[in-house]
């Protein structure tokens, strides 16, 4: 799962606690952050439009899921324990 964001977004900000908690509750999973600023050429290849976006990419990186904007941390864990079968 990757978290697209930027510093200077503020719906990014918001996000950034609820992605590190679901993070921190799924430790067996890969979760990663990306700055869009940082990472711009990651972003790209990932058609990144608009921010926050999170993404689920299967073993062969192809994307199986994609959400713009904030995902509320009952709802990511849903997300987690479907894509996952936790």
């Amino acid at each position: 799962m990757i978290k697209f964001s930027a510093k200077w977004c503020n719906p990014c900000q918001a996000y950034l606690p609820i992605f590190d908690a679901v993070k921190n509750n799924n430790q067996n999973i890969e979760m990663r952050s990306v700055d869009v600023d940082v990472e711009m050429d990651f972003a790209w290849k990932n058609k990144i439009m608009s921010i926050p976006a999170t993404i689920i990419l299967d073993d062969e990186w192809k994307e199986i899921f994609r959400q713009i904007w904030i995902i509320q941390q009952k709802d990511l864990q849903e997300i987690i324990d479907k894509f996952f079968k936790i």
